[in-house]
């Protein structure tokens, strides 16, 4: 009688087997009006505090220190918070010399050895000594990345040596453009702030990617910059994007640096990769949803990069992950005003993978 040997499949090779599975069996959500009801989580606790203008962007430059972008119509600054207690407290503002005060600040990012903190605010991006502004000087901030689109920066992303800095700019770089959005490149000078001339710095170049580009992110590996573009304003076209591009060819010659664009479903505006560079995760505002791409099919095979779809609360905007990325939270904006809920979806990561609610 023959004798058969079965060997057990690897884990990597059933894991593969499982990626490929999920990703044929989902699709990209329509456009919604109203998000679906989400179960309250009970026993939380909540803290709030006053500030003086709309929180935008926020980014930690300690355990209890905090930096947020404040953007107002009569007022520019960034907020110092105290968060070593659950109710933070605003301790410092710091002005932002823009030269349109009307735009005040939205993206907000800190260099990897958190010395220096980068703001976008309408038509600059400012470069401010982070030690200096938690301390809360008024003179921390010490260039100014000049932005060629009046009120258009809206994410920044900084290089892991801290070298470059990636502008979002929502809306079109030079007339040629007719309205499309763009990355913008900016070599990110190393100095202090020792004299009354603070240095305007140009930028070394642009991509055009197409319509409303808001969002990005670094690969863990600083190989790749993974771009949202909305796509066009109209709530029935499924023509949002992720784009991603050569991060040394952006540095050298940005307008080739274009590597992938896929579809990403109706207005998608943030983007996030997962702390082990796995999955690529993306808020898509319009759809009401999260959704998770496989990051090495995004390039090698795109038709099946898309892993998961599941719901948030309305109108999705930004995203984080918490626990070593076991959960992800989508911050809620209610943006339409369909509802006027907003708040904070939480999501198990194994479980949003395998497609449960």
């Amino acid at each position: 009688m023959a004798m058969y040997t079965f060997k057990p499949l690897q884990s990597a090779t059933v894991i593969a087997l499982l990626l490929s599975l999920l990703a044929n069996a989902v699709s990209l959500p329509g456009c919604q009006g109203n998000p679906s009801a989400q179960k309250t989580l009970d026993n939380v606790k909540i803290a709030t505090v006053d500030v003086p203008a709309r929180p935008f962007g926020v980014t930690y430059f300690s355990p209890t220190i905090a930096f947020v972008a404040f953007y107002n119509g009569n007022v520019s600054t960034v907020g110092v918070l105290d968060t070593q207690y659950l109710t933070p407290k605003l301790v410092h503002q710091i002005p932002l010399p823009a030269r349109y005060l009307k735009f005040g600040g939205s993206g907000i990012a800190l260099t990897k050895n958190h010395r220096y903190l980068l703001v976008t605010a309408g038509i600059d991006t400012f470069l401010v000594d982070s030690i200096k502004a938690a301390t809360g000087h008024s003179d921390a901030v010490v260039a100014v990345l000049n932005n060629t689109v009046p009120n258009s920066g809206q994410a920044v992303e900084v290089t892991a040596l801290g070298d470059y800095a990636f502008v979002s700019q929502e809306s079109s770089v030079g007339q040629a453009s007719n309205g499309a959005g763009s990355i913008e490149v900016f070599k990110i000078p190393h100095r202090s702030n020792s004299s009354r001339d603070m240095p305007i710095v140009e930028p070394i170049g642009a991509i055009s990617l197409g319509s409303a580009v808001v969002g990005s992110a670094l690969s863990k590996d600083n190989r790749y910059l993974y771009v949202t573009r909305e796509g066009m304003a109209n709530k029935t076209a499924l023509n949002g994007t992720l784009s991603v591009l050569d991060v040394e060819t952006l540095k050298r010659n940005p307008s080739r640096s274009l590597l992938a664009t896929i579809p990403a479903g109706c207005e998608p505006v943030r983007v996030a990769v997962h702390p082990d560079g796995k999955t690529v995760w993306v808020t898509v505002r319009g759809a009401n949803s999260l959704i998770a791409f496989v990051t090495d099919k995004i390039l090698s095979d795109p038709d099946h990069a898309l892993l998961a779809v599941v719901e948030a609360g309305e109108n999705p905007v930004g995203l984080a992950f918490a626990h070593n990325g076991k959960r992800i939270l989508t911050a809620d904006s209610s943006r339409f005003n369909v509802s006027h809920i907003t708040g904070l979806t939480v999501f198990d990561t194994d479980a949003a993978l395998r497609g449960d609610e």
